[in-house]
């Protein structure tokens, strides 16, 4: 057992260091963007292809996407992936299993994928949550082997012959894992939208349909008004706070409990961001009246990195970058509290 201790800290070294988005990778989605001026954000357009307002800006703009900082160092494991059985079941499908259903394997290598989302949702929520297909097929693969390294670390044993026999119906069940995720992820800022922000009381459509642009417009609906000294009060509003406590941090699955090395000091850039990007997803909705608009890395991918952008450029006004860094230590401060409360 210590020898296979050695090997997963081995292991550790090569695979759990952040991998960082390409800045070129996040350039060339924004040169995709084909109407857009230094001031203001790119249209997102809803699944039938109509034009929704975008985030504008808050109190900057910047061309240049944020690269988040590799000090946050993902944790080696997450806590529920300590948790798992010991079994001798083969790892050899039936012919007539569905390699890409989860329900299609053993239970030790149900485990593993279990363990390989987690990690996923990890990267996706502190270092970027819009990896093109291919890039994440090459770290869906870090994902399953590091899991399996973990297993064997505590002695237990993952059956063979199905890695990497079923690699591409694998990371084809990761990546829909993903689409869910993030599915979740708008459901919950659906709630926020319509409980944080102030709505016609008799629920006119063409009312509500002005008070949305007026959130989007500049991203008003970030902002949550001035401190004692008149500086906008930037990536505060309630309604942002709330679906970050939610969504990152309640449960013993979330993410900031499977993950306090990573989550624990505070929330990290790339999840404020994704948190942001789900409410405009929730606001464009709300033009689109109450269709569904799908929330993918082609749709929204732009309005992502505009944000980290914008998020940097908060970095260069000395109070600007106090209060936002105040801001996710104070979330994740928080998100602890709200866990051990937890029953």
């Amino acid at each position: 057992l210590g020898d296979a201790e050695d090997v997963v800290a081995q292991h550790r070294q090569r695979n759990r260091t952040p991998r960082l988005p390409d800045n070129m990778q996040l350039l060339a989605v924004r040169k995709q963007q084909t109407s857009q001026s230094s001031q203001s954000l790119p249209p997102a357009r809803d699944e039938d292809g109509h034009e929704n307002s975008a985030v504008n800006g808050l109190d900057f703009t910047d061309e240049t996407p944020f690269v988040p900082s590799a000090d946050d160092t993902p944790h080696p494991y997450p806590v529920s992936c300590q948790q798992q059985v010991n079994t001798g079941t083969p790892g050899i499908l039936a012919d007539n299993a569905d390699p890409s259903q989860l329900h299609s394997y053993p239970p030790a290598v149900h485990d593993v994928i279990e363990c390989a989302k987690q990690f996923s949702h990890c990267d996706i929520a502190s270092i970027n949550s819009f990896l093109f297909r291919q890039d994440f097929n090459e770290t869906a693969v870090e994902y399953i082997n590091e899991a399996i390294a973990e297993r064997h670390s505590r002695g237990l044993s993952v059956p063979d012959r199905w890695w990497p026999r079923y690699t591409s119906d694998i990371t084809k069940l990761l990546w829909e894992d993903l689409g869910n995720w993030r599915s979740a992820l708008k459901k919950k800022a659906r709630t926020y939208v319509r409980e944080h922000y102030e709505w016609d009381p008799q629920n006119r459509r063409s009312i509500n349909t002005d008070i949305t642009k007026t959130l989007l417009d500049r991203g008003a609906f970030l902002k949550n008004g001035t401190d004692e000294q008149g500086h906008t009060n930037n990536f505060a509003h309630p309604a942002l706070s709330g679906l970050i406590l939610d969504f990152f941090y309640t449960g013993s699955n979330a993410v900031g409990n499977l993950f306090p090395e990573v989550f624990g000091d505070e929330v990290p850039r790339p999840a404020v961001a994704l948190a942001a990007t789900a409410i405009k997803v929730a606001l464009d909705e709300m033009l689109a009246e109450g269709k569904d608009v799908a929330f993918r890395r082609d749709i929204y991918s732009d309005v992502y990195a505009d944000i980290l952008g914008l998020m940097a450029k908060c970095d260069t006004s000395d109070v600007h970058r106090r209060k936002t860094k105040s801001l996710r230590i104070q979330w994740a401060k928080l998100g602890r509290y709200v866990f051990y409360l937890s029953p």
